[in-house]
Parts: C-alpha cells; sequence; structure tokens
C-alpha cells in the first residue's frame, strides 16, 4: 500500500537499496538495480540511494583496472539512465569510472534519464581490507568540473548539489563513506 506524502508537510521519501550483486557482472547488477528501482517507484520514493560501487560491486580489487570492466561500467550506467527514463525519482548509484586516464569511485546521480553529475570520492581508506589509494585517484587531485561520460558531458566534483524535480524546494548533496566520516568531510 503507497501512502501519499503531503507535499504541504515539506517530506521527502527516501529510499536506501541494497541489492544481490554479482563481482564485475555489471549486467546482472544493474538488471537488479532496475528491478528495485521499479519497486520503489511503486511506494512512491522520490530518491533512491544504492551502495557505493553497486554496479561493479565494491569488491572488485585489481579488476578496476581492466579496460573492458570500465568501459561494461559505463555501459551498465547509460543503461541504468535509459530504462529509468520514464521515471522522475533522483537514483544515486555508485561505480569506477575511467575519466581522462584515472580512476575515481564515484557515486552518478540520475533523474528521469540524464546523468545530473557525478561525485567523485575523496578520502580513500588504505587500512584493513581496503585499498582504494591503490585504484582509485582522490577528487583532491583532480581539477576536472566536467567530465564525458556515456556519451555525455556531465558535472563533476564534490561540490554539486541536485534539485529533486517536482518538490518544491528540495536540493541533495552525495557523499561517498569515507568522506562523511572525516573531519573536515567536503560537504
Amino acid at each position: 500500500m503507497v501512502i501519499a506524502l503531503n507535499k504541504d508537510l515539506g517530506l521527502l521519501r527516501v529510499g536506501a537499496a541494497v541489492v544481490p550483486l554479482r563481482v564485475a557482472d555489471v549486467d546482472f547488477n544493474v538488471a537488479a538495480i532496475i528491478e528495485s528501482v521499479k519497486k520503489a517507484a511503486g511506494e512512491g520514493v522520490q530518491v533512491l540511494a544504492f551502495p557505493e560501487m553497486a554496479i561493479t560491486g565494491y569488491t572488485i580489487g585489481d579488476l578496476v583496472q581492466q579496460q573492458a570492466l570500465l568501459e561494461k561500467a559505463e555501459a551498465g550506467l547509460a543503461r541504468l539512465a535509459a530504462e529509468t527514463a520514464k521515471n522522475n525519482m533522483i537514483i544515486i548509484a555508485g561505480l569506477p569510472l575511467a575519466v581522462r586516464q584515472r580512476i575515481y569511485n564515484c557515486a552518478v546521480v540520475l533523474n528521469a534519464g540524464k546523468i545530473l553529475g557525478i561525485v567523485p570520492k575523496t578520502f580513500l581508506p588504505n587500512y584493513k581490507e581496503y585499498y582504494e589509494g591503490r585504484h582509485f585517484t582522490s577528487s583532491l587531485d583532480s581539477n576536472l568540473q566536467i567530465a564525458n561520460v556515456a556519451g555525455q558531458e556531465i558535472c563533476f566534483g564534490t561540490d554539486l548539489l541536485f534539485h529533486v524535480r517536482g518538490f518544491g524546494p528540495a536540493i541533495i548533496g552525495v557523499e561517498i563513506c569515507e568522506d562523511l566520516w572525516v573531519p573536515l568531510a567536503p560537504h
């Protein structure tokens, strides 16, 4: 049963989705994400966030340096955008992106079939089981403001804000994992 939220109350229905993933199986992962988007749309969700690196799986390790996987991830992002084009929900999905010969751990914000922006991770953990500094470039080491991804020129950076279309003044920002926990977070 979907309960309509009164827009006059200023409430925004936000969802977090964790879908079954297969490491480096972009087709499977994107299909699971699309199914989750459809379900959330039926429940009136306006903003839906998926885990870090959901399109490829977080634990891909050195596979992230394989050009074939990076190209497949970007194609998977384009497919996600195309297959959610009729949905007005804001979708946030994570993936590795190769931009100007550097690999970034990114959150991509989509709405109605368009990629609105790309937020690269800044603080890359390198302790215990985490080796992100080995695989990814920090946003601190980038001077990019625009990236060409999936055939589009997209805003790229940690200072992006996104308007939730059709819902008045709602604006959201995105941070990835470690970025939220550090004392001087990007926000």
